[in-house]
């Protein structure tokens, strides 16, 4: 049952320090698609290092590039159905060229060095190469081995790095498919939090996705897996609870990344995903089974202050912020500077990304409404900047400032949304007991 996830990594096995829950949760979480054409070890044909290879390599440098279809697929071909050879599959230190990991480093050194500098023969060569890899990778991912499935599905991650947008759907077509264990698809999480952190170069920040519809399909992907119910029963294993919360943390992850704090239906104008509702969920652990841990707050706190109030029209940062805000009330009572946590990490990206909201929500002066919920941003933000700050230096946190941010979000004078969106009723948070009873 365990032995199937061992991933890449220095021996072309990877071997993560939460190992033991991941094993178990990716066991539970889809057995492994296997398609009958997929199984057993695929023929990657023949290949000529001299000649094909110096073809190759002539287009990876940018030199000359002359579209041919056929050599490409045999290059996809040779690069990636070689991971189901069982020649690979088994780690031998005699011969460390015939592993894993010296195979996905093959396929990665035919690729331009630098995704963001690349001429147009490199640009055009990357667009039709990844297209023959992501077939043959699909492939590669439907195989019976999990080592197979594991690495094509790093494979594919990893080529998001050159911002090919069709790729993402292969990639949420892994997340939203059962068949799939979640070994396989922490690496498709990965993949899309990599293609949706990419600026497009056009549109100031906005994502590289030009199709609005794939980039849609891509968010509700991501949606649906942070939904999903727990596979793990409520008595299950510390570290088998560990292991789902480190894959449905890359989830958060790649969800902070979208901008959009929801996804609206184009024809019908309704909202279809609530992106900033279940980020502010897993903030103020609403919900989910298991309780979300302390990293994964940290991440969707951070994607919460990312979103872009801009973007949807019917969003209400300041409910955002209240959240927000509570949560890190919650994090300086918590903190203990002596505690083996990552204070100075957590105090910086928070620091920083109640910053960036701030700067966000104060850009909303086009409406009545809006004007308003950008002053209560700003309000919440410098408070909780000031606690961050002290938090980064892992100085002590004076009262002062902790009753002052305490006092702000109990203030009841001080109008704020009570929904995450404008007409949208059950799109709330059920607070914790303890705030509720104090009234913040």
């Amino acid at each position: 049952m365990i032995a199937f996830f061992r991933l890449i990594h220095g021996n072309g096995i990877l071997r993560l320090a939460l190992v033991g829950g991941l094993l178990a949760v990716a066991s539970v979480c889809g057995q492994g698609r296997s398609n009958r054409e997929d199984r057993g070890p695929l023929d990657p044909g023949k290949w000529d290092a001299r000649e094909d290879g110096s073809r190759l390599n002539e287009y990876r440098k940018g030199d000359s590039y002359t579209k041919d279809p056929k050599f490409l697929e045999r290059a996809a071909k040779w690069y990636t159905f070689r991971l189901t050879q069982p020649a690979y599959q088994e780690f031998d230190p005699t011969a460390p060229t015939r592993s894993m990991k010296a195979l996905v480093d093959d396929l990665f050194r035919q690729l331009p060095a630098n995704p963001k500098q690349m001429n147009d023969n490199q640009r055009a060569y990357c667009r039709d190469f990844h297209e023959q890899l992501v077939k043959c990778l699909k492939r590669v991912v439907n195989n019976d081995k999990a080592i197979a499935q594991i690495n094509a599905a790093r494979c594919l991650a990893h080529l998001a790095d050159w911002g090919q947008e069709e790729l993402a759907d292969v990639l949420a077509e892994i997340v939203k498919d059962d068949g799939y264990n979640d070994a396989v698809k922490l690496h498709a999480l990965q993949g899309l939090k990599v293609l949706f952190s990419q600026e497009n170069p056009d549109i100031s920040k906005r994502s590289i996705f030009k199709d609005a519809g794939r980039e849609a399909k891509s968010i509700l992907a991501i949606l649906g897996f942070l939904q999903r119910k727990s596979p793990l029963s409520d008595n299950a294993p510390a570290e088998d609870q560990e292991g789902l919360r480190y894959v449905r943390r890359e989830a958060i992850r790649a969800l902070a990344q979208t901008r959009y704090p929801a996804v609206v239906n184009a024809k019908t104008k309704q909202i279809e995903g609530q992106t900033a509702l279940w980020l502010l969920k897993v903030v103020r652990k609403d919900g989910l089974k298991p309780e979300p841990n302390l990293s994964e707050q940290v991440e969707a706190a951070i994607g919460v202050c990312r979103l872009q109030p801009a973007l949807l029209d019917n969003y209400n940062v300041d409910f955002a912020a209240y959240h927000v805000g509570q949560f890190v009330k919650e994090l300086a009572r918590n903190y203990k500077p002596d505690a083996p946590i990552l204070w100075k990490i957590y105090g910086a990206r928070l620091g920083d990304s109640v910053s960036e909201m701030k700067t966000l929500a104060v850009a909303l002066t086009d409406t009545r409404r809006r004007q308003p919920q950008g002053n209560y941003v700003t309000g919440v933000a410098d408070s909780c900047g000031r606690l961050l700050a002290i938090i980064e230096k892992k100085g002590p946190v004076p009262g002062d400032l902790l009753s002052g941010l305490s006092n702000l979000l109990q203030d009841n004078k001080t109008k704020r949304s009570a929904t995450a969106y404008d007409g949208v009723a059950d799109a709330v948070i059920k607070e914790p007991e303890a705030a509720a009873a104090d009234g913040n």
